[in-house]
């Protein structure tokens, strides 16, 4: 039965299940780690996946994640666990067999952990007395222990890494209804004196995400050509609730297109301004509202013959200039000021409508205003009256010096400035099929808001997604990018309605007239305002005039007044800009826009659109700490477990991994031990070990030796040469 250790194959001295569990082990563990950082790094160039591998969009998108982090930590727990209580073993047979050995009343513990032991806590108690720590397999030990304890923390600290984000999802295909069968949503609603003035009068809640591309470059910026211009923008309205547009990466399918230009050049004006006299009563001068003060007479602007396209409502033949126009316009000022600070900013201006070519096609059409600025108070305004018989001024030459781009500066007076611009507005709107998409991972959807800390309005971000003279990107501007619009034909229309069941009446109104109904719709709620006071057959001009102040109010038939947030987003832009085209460009935009989400919910007519969203999903990637915690306790770990064994097969020579028979037997075939263990039959360790205390045995360096018979035993040493440095002395027996 007896056979020389040194002579048995590999399977005998570490066992089928250590080799076994061992190399799995370190395979499992090697896997983990590159499937962690796989999975940590699988984002690729794009930080919102849409180029990542389809496993790991799979994992991510289904909320699998952390699941997945999670089944990893335990498999990589269970496999260093697994390894560390065979490298216990190891390194317990190592310190039998080294040069130190162990204390002898140790010995027969750590034998024992050859065959059966709990893992590297089970030679901490015999590691801490210090003198073992010198040796190679102590200290293995001791690290193995520390790398078992910091593994169990495997998933706490893979789990800290983690961060939301917003992935692309996989493309779907879904019903996206464009249109309204009757657009009775779409109507104007706030009745006010002298008419209906419809959403100006709405408050405009948020600005949604919008699809954009530009048809015709700007005209450059040219102080000589007396010109700004915002070129022609088409923009989209993806047809989607605002849960959607705030996930929307893109959308393929039917959509409202609104396409537009704004361009304004500098006026010569010509008139008075009338309205500015004081009412005497007695003594005493009452100064009036200034409810009717107004500037009337003539406007002319240089002819844009020859321009782009678009442009043509400021041509006037091959003329230099185009004859004098009759205005009747507003006159803007600010009013007194109250008690009280209010959050609104007085800062007026009048945007004064007074003439219209070909408004209807399809829901296009062209108007002008002449856009009056000023920051001058009524008082202001009543001071330069009372100057006069009959409260009436007249209009000077503007000033060529103090005159820029397409302003035209006027003093009145020595404190009283007045500037104005003429801006032409192209406006249609279409039913288009179109592609939408970006690149962001969070689309804009802002919200107009007060600070009150620093008393102002926070209208930066509203400006960015709509100023089209930055330079910005569409991914910057937190919009969509516009490509491949092209209109949808009657056919198409049709087949889109008679796919939406009952509520379509070919007999009644075919399928294009209902389209061009409903943009019509849309179209009235924003412009009708804006000219429905308008008589062409009148000799005197009523012109209708926004009256752009926050604070103004003011009660007439001629013009009406905004609800503030419009007045805001107005200013915001002009003062952003320096130019009424873009400012009058935005305002219109928001007001289209916020009329037509605000229908959103009573469409009904719609068509198949292929639609891709970002998820928010919970993803590793916020930060590698917790990832490279993990990966270093492990790659030590598997360092360790090869030093481990590298040892035991080159450094022992009498144990056998996994053995315990000749674990035992090594103990008890001792005769320094076997007294010892005849009279520890009913004892504990701690009696044992009093008993060696009491006798100075206690720290005695005890080991594996082989005895004068051939056999290896665990006894007490008095040489220092161990058996793998060759020929090992007999023992000298020690009898007490």
């Amino acid at each position: 039965m007896r056979k020389n250790a040194t002579r048995r194959s590999l399977k005998d001295r570490l066992g089928s299940y250590a080799i076994f569990t061992l190399i799995l082990g370190g395979v499992v563990e090697l896997g983990l780690i590159a499937f962690l950082i796989y999975f940590w790094t699988g984002t690729g160039a794009e930080p919102d996946g849409r180029r990542a591998s389809v496993f790991w969009r799979y994992l991510v998108l289904s909320n699998y994640a952390t699941r997945t982090v999670t089944v990893c930590a335990l498999i990589l727990r269970t496999a260093v666990d697994l390894q560390a209580l065979i490298c216990t073993g190891l390194a317990a047979a190592l310190l039998l067999e080294g040069r130190d050995g162990v204390p002898l009343a140790d010995a027969a513990a750590i034998s024992v952990l050859r065959a059966v032991n709990g893992g590297p806590s089970s030679l901490m108690k015999e590691l801490a007395w210090g003198a073992p720590l010198r040796s190679i397999p102590a200290f293995l030990s001791l690290v193995m222990f520390l790398t078992c304890s910091a593994i169990q923390f495997s998933s706490t600290l893979l789990l800290s890494d983690f961060r939301s984000a917003s992935i692309v999802a996989d493309p779907s295909t879904g019903h996206a209804p464009v249109l309204q069968t009757l657009p009775d949503l779409i109507r104007p609603f706030g009745v006010q004196f002298g008419g209906d003035v419809g959403i100006w009068r709405q408050t405009l809640g948020s600005f949604p995400t919008f699809a954009e591309t530009r048809i015709y470059e700007p005209l450059a910026d040219d102080a000589a050509a007396a010109i700004a211009d915002t070129g022609l923008i088409k923009r989209a309205f993806p047809p989607l609730s605002l849960q959607q547009r705030q996930t929307l990466r893109r959308y393929e399918g039917a959509a409202v297109t609104h396409t537009s230009r704004v361009s304004c050049v500098r006026p010569v004006l010509r008139g008075t301004i009338r309205g500015l006299q004081t009412v005497t009563d007695g003594s005493v001068q009452i100064a009036p509202a200034l409810s009717e003060a107004s500037i009337q007479g003539t406007v002319s602007w240089p002819s844009q013959t020859g321009q782009h396209a678009g442009l043509e409502g400021l041509a006037c033949a091959e003329k230099t200039f185009c004859p004098p126009v009759p205005i009747n316009c507003a006159l803007p000022f600010i009013s007194p000021a109250f008690f009280f600070a209010s959050v609104l900013e007085q800062r007026p201006a009048t945007l004064c409508l007074f003439n219209q070519t070909g408004r209807r096609s399809f829901g296009a059409g062209s108007m002008l205003f002449l856009v009056l600025n000023t920051t001058n108070t009524r008082e202001d305004w009543l001071r330069v009256g009372r100057g006069t018989t009959n409260g009436t001024v007249t209009l000077p030459d503007a000033d060529a010096k103090a005159s820029a781009g397409e302003w035209s500066e006027l003093h009145i007076s020595e404190n009283v400035t007045l500037t104005a611009t003429v801006c032409l507005t192209n406006t249609s709107l279409g039913v288009e099929n179109v592609l939408a998409t970006t690149t962001t991972t969070s689309p804009g959807e802002q919200a107009l808001t007060y600070q009150v800390e620093n008393k102002t309005w926070n209208t930066d971000e509203i400006i960015k997604m709509v100023d089209t003279t930055a330079d910005a990107t569409y991914t910057d501007r937190g919009i969509l990018s516009l490509s491949n619009a092209t209109k949808i034909s009657d056919t198409q229309l049709d087949n889109m309605y008679r796919a939406a069941g009952i509520n379509y009446r070919p007999n009644d109104a075919p399928a294009p007239d209902i389209a061009s109904q409903f943009l019509f719709a849309l179209y009235d709620s924003v412009f009708d305002p804006l000219d429905n006071f308008i008589n062409a057959n009148s000799s005197k001009p009523g012109n209708r005039s926004v009256y752009m102040c926050s604070q103004c109010s003011r009660i007439s038939g001629t013009y009406f007044d905004p609800h503030p947030y419009v007045v805001i987003l107005f200013r915001s832009v002009l003062e952003s800009t320096g130019h009424a085209s873009s400012a009058l460009h935005a305002t219109l935009f928001w007001l289209m826009q916020a009329q037509y989400y605000g229908a959103l919910p009573g469409f009904d007519f719609g068509i198949d659109s292929q639609l891709v969203f970002s998820q928010s999903v919970s993803v590793p990637g916020q930060s590698y700490l917790g990832l490279g915690v993990v990966v270093s306790v492990t790659v030590v770990n598997v360092f360790c477990v090869a030093v481990a064994v590298l040892l035991f097969l080159r450094r022992t020579r009498y144990s056998m991994y996994g053995n315990a028979w000749h674990a035992v037997a090594q103990v008890s075939a001792s005769l320094d031990i076997r007294p010892l263990l005849e009279r520890a039959t009913l004892s504990t360790d701690n009696e044992v070990a009093a008993e060696l205390r009491e006798a100075g045995l206690e720290r005695t360096s005890s080991g594996l030796v082989v005895d004068d018979s051939g056999r290896a035993v665990i006894a007490r040493r008095g040489w220092r040469k161990m058996s793998r440095y060759g020929r090992v002395p007999h023992m000298q027996q020690q009898r007490g």
